[in-house]
């Protein structure tokens, strides 16, 4: 058990994933305040490899070029100097840590697994830019490095780690007491280390857990990396586990503005994407992971929770209250106005409906009434959430028979 990490000493005893050859060259460039696009772009020549993959990478579907881009120097302009630098850096680590020492650490399933990351978020920021699609490849990537550099630096302790730990809260327990580091920690020191910037590791720290709601750039982006691990999760799984991941993968697409056969042909985008891009870098996505899938009923008694239905087109409200009340035990399903939720009362029946107020075309008012009116929403329970403080208005939503 360790009582105090050194990043410096881990470091300087070459025990860390570190990028090499033609990447290294370029990040010393791009230190260079003088260094050119020009410099740049012949240096990336010097690497075939890193030449094709760059090349692919500017004209994909995620990068938006209006022509084909058939040279190098097109390629590095119309990226820039520090995408590019990002970008041969992530695939330098992919190329020197394919494999390992570390038993208990499935090599193959972890860069799978990065690689749908790096092209989940890569196609989330295309539709929605808070950040460019080539350097949110280059962090989707890059995102769970530390458990990596866990696997090379202690790779006998590690392993004894991943043969213990029942689950993700366990493992970090676990990594904690024997390095005094978690893997989430260890990844942004390395990323910061590399000179990525502030802004990436921010949103990466707040995309560990469900991030907040407030609308900033970095929350924004931060959001995007949750929706794209959830993406991610789903590219690995099996048939199987993919059938049970979907309904929570479709609550985050909502989210993102992604539903319906939208959602679906994006969905499909991206594993195709992701089966693309494991054959230019040579990472394996056909090694399809079966979960674990705990029988409730017999592991834990069962949730007394309640069937809910949340009515609101804000996004981000939906968001807040889905996960409050998820996380309290119950079941929860959402529609964005009046009409889908009077639909949805009507084929599911569930025990509380949480409304809205102000929505079009159904406003929350008109659904209370309609619902009163018919037989099912005799016996169902309505709260309406709303900023008004007007007496009148507070009569009005009684009158219409909210609880």
């Amino acid at each position: 058990m360790k009582n105090e990490f050194s990043f410096h000493e881990l470091k300087a005893a070459e025990r860390l994933p570190s990028p090499s050859g033609s990447a290294l060259a370029i990040m010393q460039l791009a230190q260079n305040e003088d260094a050119t696009v020009q410099q740049l772009a012949e240096l990336v020549k010097v690497d075939p490899a890193l030449s094709a993959r760059i090349l692919n990478f500017a004209n994909s579907a995620a990068f938006g070029a209006r022509r084909p881009i058939a040279n190098i120097n097109d390629a590095v302009m119309m990226m820039g100097m520090q995408p590019v630098r990002n970008f041969a850096l992530s695939l330098s680590i992919v190329g020197s840590n394919r494999d390992g020492q570390c038993r208990n650490f499935n090599y193959a399933t972890y860069w799978g697994q990065s690689l749908a990351t790096a092209v989940a978020i890569s196609a989330i920021t295309a539709r929605d830019r808070t950040v460019t699609p080539e350097e949110a490849f280059t962090i989707g990537l890059l995102s769970d490095i530390g458990k990596l550099a866990l696997a090379t630096a202690w790779s006998e302790v590690y392993s004894e780690c991943l043969s213990i730990a029942t689950d993700g809260d366990k493992l970090l327990t676990l990594e904690r007491e024997k390095f005094a580091i978690d893997h989430r920690q260890l990844s942004l020191m390395l990323m910061e280390n590399w000179g990525l910037p502030g802004i990436f590791l921010d949103a990466l720290n707040l995309s560990f857990e469900s991030p907040p709601i407030e609308a900033s750039r970095t929350n924004r982006f931060a959001r995007q990396l949750f929706f794209a691990r959830h993406l991610a999760h789903y590219c690995v799984a099996d048939d199987q586990y993919r059938t049970t991941l979907l309904p929570a993968l479709q609550k985050l697409g909502l989210f993102n503005s992604l539903e319906g056969d939208i959602f679906d042909n994006f969905i499909l985008d991206v594993i195709q994407q992701w089966h693309d891009w494991g054959k230019l870098i040579e990472i394996k996505t056909d090694e399809r992971i079966t979960f674990p899938i705990i029988n409730n009923n017999e592991a834990n008694p069962p949730l007394q929770g309640l069937h809910i239905l949340l009515v609101d087109d804000d996004s981000l409200i939906l968001t807040r209250l889905s996960k409050q009340l998820t996380e309290a035990g119950h079941q929860v399903n959402i529609c964005k106005d009046g009409e889908s939720a009077l639909k949805y009362v009507l084929e599911h029946k569930p025990q509380l409906v949480l409304t809205d107020w102000r929505m079009k075309p159904m406003d929350g008012l008109t659904l209370s009434k309609a619902l009163r009116g018919c037989d099912i929403g005799k016996n169902l329970y309505l709260i309406m959430l709303t900023a008004t403080e007007s007496e009148d208005s507070i009569v009005e939503a009684f009158d219409a028979g909210i609880d």
